[in-house]
């Protein structure tokens, strides 16, 4: 159905670890569940976002927060209530990430007569990418302004502004940012970019800036999904896009449908290292999206209320602090090579990989599944 339902199963089943540890998979159902929420919401437009900036985000409230409030969001993160052990383990995932291309961070926005307690922000700041700062929310327009600022900031200016419901009657808002920018590992030549034919349905296409390649690649079909899958690495990094391509042009609603039920825990098993012939519109896509009624959706309710209770991360161990928002706002940006030496070998037979109509992808490492979206228009 939407390509929410579908594409959480598809980050799930790509990301497939080579030992399992039930608490991972379980962080991984959030991440799917809050994904395919954002994208039933915006189905018709360009989307991308970090499911996982999205969980530091979350896990970094959920450190704060006390008794009920430390429930629902505990529930809906699938995680364990040893908040010690979830500390521990985003430290560790994050000291295993490779920064060179990628920026992710959340920051909580609280007004100025709340005081957090050291002890949290220590703990809270270096595993979950988290920052803290006090305004003074009266001053809406200034407030306002810096949130944006840091944005703008965290997403190399290409997010200047994010929709905020911040007013004088609030108190904490929570903010998280996520920004890629790198080259293929393969040859993306900019000496190869050229315009062709981009269908946004069955009857509109439109000429559109297309990277193109001729080399090896992992690629996959499913008979299953009616579609193609082709991978392709990012230099400098242990990153790599998935794009899930649609036979048919108008075949994306299709595809979201066969995905809730399609089984991808076996899907590296059927990667095959092939030579293709790669046409991928050239695209940078940023989106800025409030979560609070994907969260809601997902039981987390008392939070965004006055009795949310973030007595774990208060100073004086009491009190109540409503969220107004979780604004996610998501950058990415891939560009092709300078130059190439590749001398194209033409006695070859290349399988064409053309991505012409609208496609879903997402971006992992062999651990998390950092950005998901979809295309479907330029």
């Amino acid at each position: 159905m939407k390509l929410c339902l579908k594409l959480m199963a598809i980050c799930l089943s790509l990301l497939a670890l080579s030992n399992a540890n039930p608490v991972v998979e379980k962080y991984r159902d959030f991440e799917m569940e809050v994904l395919s929420k954002v994208l039933l919401q915006r189905s018709k437009e360009n989307v991308v976002m970090s499911p996982l900036a999205i969980k530091y985000a979350m896990e970094t409230l959920y450190c704060g927060a006390y008794g009920y409030t430390a429930e629902e969001i505990r529930l809906a993160l699938h995680i364990t209530k040893n908040k010690d052990d979830l500390i521990k383990h985003a430290k560790m995932t994050s000291d295993s990430m490779n920064r060179t291309i990628l920026d992710f961070t959340n920051k909580l926005f609280y007004n100025h007569d709340i005081k957090l307690s050291d002890k949290y922000r220590l703990h809270a700041e270096t595993p979950f990418h988290s920052e803290f700062e006090s305004l003074d929310f009266n001053e809406v327009e200034k407030s306002m302004d810096i949130i944006n600022q840091w944005i703008s900031k965290r997403t190399k200016r290409n997010i200047r502004q994010i929709c905020s419901s911040i007013d004088e009657h609030t108190i904490a808002e929570m903010v998280s940012a996520a920004y890629l920018k790198g080259g293929w590992a393969r040859p993306f030549c900019k000496e190869f970019t050229v315009k062709r034919d981009f269908c946004l349905d069955k009857e509109k296409c439109i000429k559109v800036p297309t990277i193109h390649a001729k080399d090896l690649f992992h690629y996959a079909e499913s008979s299953i999904l009616d579609a193609q899958l082709l991978e392709a690495p990012f230099e400098q990094s242990d990153l790599s896009m998935i794009i899930i391509l649609p036979n048919k042009k108008n075949g994306l609603y299709e595809l979201e449908e066969k995905l809730k039920s399609f089984d991808f825990d076996d899907i590296n098993d059927h990667w095959k290292m092939e030579q293709m012939d790669v046409y991928v519109p050239k695209f940078k896509i940023s989106s800025s999206i409030p979560l609070k009624v994907a969260l809601q959706k997902l039981g987390i309710y008392e939070m965004f209320t006055h009795s949310a209770d973030f007595s774990d991360m208060l100073e004086h161990g009491h009190g109540h602090m409503p969220i107004s928002e979780v604004q996610h706002a998501a950058m990415i940006e891939i560009h092709e090579s300078d130059a190439s030496d590749l001398v194209l070998d033409e006695t070859k037979t290349y399988i064409p990989f053309y991505a012409d109509h609208p496609f879903a992808f997402v971006i992992r490492n062999k651990h998390n599944v950092l950005f998901a979206g979809h295309v479907v228009s330029l």
